[in-house]
C-alpha cells in the first residue's frame, strides 16, 4: 500500500482525506495520471493537483511510483475552491469516470475502483499520526461544509459508502462467488436477489450505476425483493468531460 507503517509522517498535517472524479465517462479508459496531469498543466498549475489517481481497473496512481500525481508530502491543488488554507490540510485522490453518455454526474465507477478506494482509505487512516482526528469526505462535502460554489463531485455519497462497504465485507464469499462463475470478469447477464440486497449495492457489485439498472429493467424505483431477477448493464457509453 502505499503509506509507510506504522506511521508516515508526510501525511501528519492532513485532517482531511477528500475524494474527486475526473467527470470523464466509463468508454474513457486511457484516462489516468498523464492525462490529469496535462489537463492540469493546461488550466496554468504546476501539474497534476490529486495525491493520486485511481483508474477504472482499479489501479492505484501516485508520485511515489514514479506517475506525475502530487507527491505525498506536498500541497495538492484540488480543494482551493472550499477557501484559503483547505489544500494545504486536505489529501486528495480522484476516481477515473463520474458522468454518463450525456455528461451528467452518475455513480458509474468500477468495483475494482471502489476496493482499491476503500484500501487506501483504511490504509491512510492505519498510517496516520492521529487518525481520529481525520475526516473522510466527498468533494460536494467540504463544498457544502465551507459553503462554495455547488458541484456534484465525486458523484456518490463517500460517508454511505464506508459504512456500506463494510457491510459488504461480511458478504465478500457471494460477490466472489458472481465473479468466479467465469473466466473473465464479463459480467452475467442477470443476477438474483438475495436477502439483504439494495439496487446500491448490486451496482457495486457490477460497476455500473443504479439509474442504468433501473432502467433497463423498468423498476420505476430502489424497491427490489430477493428472488428477483436483475438484469445486468453491460455497455455504458460516454462522451468527453471535464474535470470537476
Amino acid at each position: 500500500m502505499p503509506f509507510k507503517k506504522p506511521v508516515d509522517y508526510r501525511i501528519k498535517h492532513y485532517d482531511h482525506f477528500i475524494v474527486h472524479c475526473t467527470a470523464t465517462s466509463p468508454d474513457m479508459n486511457d484516462i489516468d495520471a498523464y492525462w490529469v496531469d496535462r489537463v492540469h498543466k493546461n488550466k496554468g498549475w504546476s501539474g497534476c493537483g490529486y495525491h493520486a489517481v485511481i483508474c477504472r481497473d482499479g489501479t492505484l496512481q501516485m508520485h511515489d511510483d514514479g506517475l506525475p500525481t502530487r507527491p505525498i508530502d506536498k500541497v495538492g491543488a484540488h480543494v482551493g475552491g472550499c477557501g484559503r488554507g483547505w489544500n494545504k490540510r486536505s489529501f486528495g485522490v480522484t476516481l477515473v469516470g463520474g458522468v454518463d453518455e450525456n455528461n451528467k454526474p452518475e455513480n458509474n465507477f468500477t468495483l475494482a475502483q471502489f476496493d482499491t478506494l476503500y484500501e487506501m482509505i483504511e490504509d491512510f487512516k492505519e498510517s496516520h499520526p492521529s487518525p481520529l482526528n481525520v475526516k473522510i469526505m466527498g468533494h460536494r462535502d467540504l463544498i457544502a461544509e465551507t459553503n462554495a460554489a455547488s458541484k456534484t463531485c465525486p458523484c456518490f455519497d463517500v460517508e454511505e459508502f464506508m459504512e456500506r462497504r463494510l457491510d459488504m465485507e461480511e458478504d465478500e464469499e457471494d460477490i466472489e462467488e458472481v465473479f468466479s462463475q467465469s473466466d473473465t470478469l464479463s459480467l452475467p447477464e442477470n443476477y438474483i436477489v438475495k436477502s439483504g440486497d439494495s439496487l446500491w449495492k448490486i451496482g457495486q457489485i457490477f460497476g455500473v450505476s443504479v439509474d442504468h439498472i433501473n432502467r433497463l429493467n423498468h423498476l420505476g424505483g430502489d424497491i427490489i425483493h430477493p428472488g428477483q431477477n436483475i438484469k445486468i448493464p453491460h455497455t455504458l457509453a460516454g462522451t468527453h468531460s471535464v474535470i470537476h
